[in-house]
């Protein structure tokens, strides 16, 4: 809208106007800086809550079972045996002996004079139950080609490869059941060299055999000599080669230190950034305040801190527990001095712990009834439940509070637009009534004059 103003008094309306509106926009101007301090703040809970999941997630790995429950198996000769075990296994020793490793079946034919050339043979022959045939004009390559064309219908599969000039046919599984072939027509298999005229094989290469090895001086008999999970309960055994190693399985102590000094580093980052967000920072003498953070005051924020060092702090409340074992100090993590952070302070007592006391250590942390993780996890979880827990409420006060300045803001908008046409509307009459003043004025004086 195009407004003309001050023609009879000569005043610039328009930034009278716009000067006694910015005056009165003050409130506007102050209900928009406080969403900007309020949007700070549900910024600042947003990266806490961050935080505080990470660190949450990190007290559900010491709670879980499976992270108590891991095993670790080492050998003395990971060129005889090598294992894995899963959580099912129990800690024990064990002596191996390979004495033989299960072979997979090997045959070959005779040499030939060429790979290319054409074997003048036609007829077939029967691997594993599938007829192989051979035609006019096929090369000892074509041969080849068709066993692997027809292994993929094969029970047991087998696969051939040429090695010179030299057709070489393999078991694709290892055991003591050899491969099965027979002559059809045209004697193809016994002019090839692969069997004999009785129908033995003229080439063996390999034996069909099986894995012959003991545990603990029990024979242990196998057709495959990896990915073996019927000896040793929640063990997998892998034989490699022939000789004797000493197996250990032991619990994965290591895991479980891990998993403490992830908590520690995740404890220590939001314990951290709690700080830095209620900080009051004092000029360098000590006495002004140079910079507040942004949570200063919220007393939810002062209580994470509190509740969270109270928790790592305490004692196991159950009063079965070894009394040596009854608070994280015990096992080498505490709070460095005044400050709210945690140390691993002697990684050799953790390890010492975790070796000797497993059970009162597992109990202090993952205790159903008071284990230190055990009741920090379900504070986590109050601060972190989507609808009620504490971070939810501050963060839905916050939204709350930014609709209500926002709300405020569009009313005082209106009001403005209002007491803008107003003013406009004000000086429009007096510049008419200004100007109906100098009409008359100008008549008098023509009269007179």
């Amino acid at each position: 809208m195009i407004r003309f103003g001050g023609l009879a008094t000569g005043q610039d309306t328009e930034s009278i106007v716009n000067s006694l509106l910015e005056i009165e926009r003050q409130p506007i101007i102050r209900l928009e800086q406080g969403i900007v301090e309020e949007e700070e703040k549900y910024s600042a809970w947003s990266e806490l809550d961050s935080k505080v999941s990470d660190l949450h997630s990190k007290v559900d790995k010491l709670n879980s079972f499976l992270t108590w429950r891991q095993f670790d198996v080492s050998s003395t000769d990971e060129d005889v045996i090598s294992g894995s075990a899963n959580n099912e296994a129990a800690t024990a020793s064990y002596s191996v002996n390979v004495s033989s490793l299960a072979t997979k079946h090997m045959v070959g034919s005779a040499s030939q004079a060429s790979i290319g050339a054409d074997l003048g043979l036609t007829g077939d022959f029967n691997i594993n139950g599938e007829i192989i045939p051979v035609n006019v004009g096929d090369t000892l390559e074509d041969v080849r080609d068709a066993i692997n064309t027809a292994a993929e219908s094969m029970s047991p599969k087998v696969t051939a490869s040429i090695i010179n000039t030299t057709l070489v046919i393999e078991k694709f599984s290892s055991g003591s059941t050899p491969m099965t072939i027979t002559d059809g027509t045209g004697s193809i298999a016994e002019n090839l060299g692969i069997l004999q005229a009785g129908g033995a094989f003229d080439n063996e290469l390999v034996a069909a055999s099986e894995l012959n090895a003991t545990v603990n001086g029990v024979d242990i008999v196998s057709q495959s000599n990896t990915g073996i999970s019927s000896v040793l309960t929640g063990v997998t055994l892998n034989f490699k080669s022939e000789g004797s190693s000493t197996l250990e399985i032991k619990r994965d102590t290591e895991t479980i230190k891990t998993a403490f000094q992830e908590f520690v580093d995740a404890y220590n980052s939001a314990m951290e950034l709690a700080e830095e967000q209620t900080e009051v920072s004092l000029s360098g003498s000590g006495d002004r305040i140079d910079d507040l953070g942004v949570l200063q005051g919220d007393s939810s924020v002062t209580n994470i801190r509190f509740r969270s060092r109270t928790l790592v702090t305490s004692n196991f409340s159950d009063s079965e527990l070894n009394g040596d074992f009854n608070t994280l100090q015990s096992i080498g993590i505490w709070t460095e001095g005044r400050d709210n952070r945690l140390t691993i302070f002697s990684a050799n007592k953790l390890s010492d712990a975790l070796e000797n006391n497993f059970e009162e250590v597992e109990d202090l942390i993952r205790d159903f009834d008071g284990g230190v993780m055990r009741r920090f996890r379900n504070y986590t979880d109050e601060l972190q439940t989507p609808v009620d827990g504490t971070i939810a409420r501050r963060q839905t006060s916050i939204r709350n509070l930014i609709a209500d300045k926002d709300e405020r803001i569009r009313a005082l908008e209106l009001q403005l637009l209002d007491r803008e046409a107003d003013l406009y509307q004000r000086f429009a009459n007096m510049e008419a009534s200004v100007s109906s003043i100098q009409s008359q004025g100008n008549f008098v004086s023509s009269r007179v004059g």
